[in-house]
């Protein structure tokens, strides 16, 4: 019945009609997804994601209290351009943010905190076919990374600094039924950032920030799925890990303190699970469940949440020319509590928290 448009999501990512989460472990808060890269001939991607978060706690500490909202809402997205180069070689450029994060404490009554950081990613990735069903897939990323902290007048940045890395990775699919299986590995990138500035320790000591500081992004292991169990029903899902216990900012580092680190990260997985369902030929409905185990052992000011549950519903136009998908998610944000350790291991703790989330996907073919 809806045999032709099922061949054409068959060139689709494994997750591409799948809601995906707003929110994810430490800056990670759009999976960066390599699904343009399996569409059929040419076509541009763009994606574009609005996230609305509500994080609020309290840090049980003089000059501190109630943190207020924390988290402005911010957007993010990428965009890509895939062709086949021959029969058997297709090539793609990726364009996207993958880390981000924005915290502002400003209900303090010794002055305000902020912390932002930011990257931009720029992927090129080649798939090789073998034949029908293997095939493998890989290239340069060349990231960047940049930082800006304000500590109750005790400020420092991070110029913008590039890294190297690469993805790589292997497929399998059966382009008749619309089953298709990836993994793939993301290497960390490595970035030697220069610094200015002052920051202040747990022990109430001040250390200029002045040449360079070393900072990680983390290395990931990420399997697509996506397998029909009815006619014109599929099962999509996905399993990510995170090494982000790498991630380390340590701003004293150059005076000779590298035991104090701004970021307190722990490793993390991410199960991700939905349904897709064709309504017609033309149009599909998915739904999702995201699970995040989190990343951080400890609150502090940059750790402001733990595990996090994601509900996301989507829906799907597909044609010979376009395909759009809209989706809107609801992330609940895991609480978190203990002694921060970038904070002078003062007690801090933030419950009840929640960010919702919409995102545009469109991919247009020619």
């Amino acid at each position: 019945m809806f045999h032709k448009t099922l061949l054409a999501l068959a060139g689709t990512a494994a997750c591409g009609v799948l809601p995906a989460p707003a929110a994810a472990g430490a800056l990670d808060v759009l999976r960066q997804d390599y699904g343009v890269l399996f569409e059929q001939g040419t076509v541009i991607e763009s994606d574009t994601a609005f996230i609305a978060p509500s994080i609020k706690g309290n840090i049980a500490a003089p000059g501190f209290g109630d943190t207020g909202d924390v988290a402005p809402n911010f957007w993010i997205g990428g965009l890509g351009v895939k062709t086949d180069l021959t029969s058997d070689l297709s090539l793609a450029v990726i364009g996207d943010q993958p880390y981000y994060a924005d915290l502002e404490f400003t209900d303090f009554p010794i002055g305000p905190v902020t912390t932002v950081y930011k990257t931009l990613e720029f992927t090129a990735l080649l798939r090789y076919k073998f034949d029908d069903r293997w095939s493998v897939f890989g290239g340069p990323r060349l990231g960047t990374f940049e930082a800006d902290v304000n500590t109750f007048g005790i400020k420092y940045n991070l110029d913008r600094s590039t890294a190297w890395g690469y993805t790589a990775g292997v497929a399998y699919e059966i382009a008749d039924t619309g089953t298709l299986a990836r993994l793939a590995y993301k290497s960390p990138l490595k970035f030697d950032s220069a610094g200015s500035g002052l920051a202040v320790t747990p022990g109430g000591g001040f250390y200029p920030v002045i040449g360079d500081i070393d900072v990680q992004l983390p290395q990931s292991v990420i399997l697509d799925v996506r397998v029909p169990i009815l006619p014109t029903t599929f099962f999509l899902g996905s399993i990510t890990w995170n090494e982000w216990s790498a991630m380390k900012l340590r701003p004293a580092q150059n005076s000779g303190n590298s035991g104090f680190s701004a970021t307190n990260y722990d490793n993390n997985w991410v199960f991700e699970a939905g349904l897709a369902q064709f309504l017609t030929e033309h149009w599909i409905v998915s739904g999702s469940v995201t699970y995040d185990t989190g990343s951080h052992e400890e609150p502090g000011l940059d750790t402001v949440f733990s595990h996090l549950t994601t509900y996301a519903a989507g829906l799907t136009y597909l044609d010979d020319k376009y395909q759009i998908t809209g989706t809107v998610g609801y992330t609940a944000v895991g609480s978190t509590s203990g002694a921060a350790e970038n904070l002078g291991f003062a007690q801090a703790n933030y419950s009840g928290n929640n960010a919702w989330s919409s995102r545009l996907n469109v991919i247009v073919k020619f």
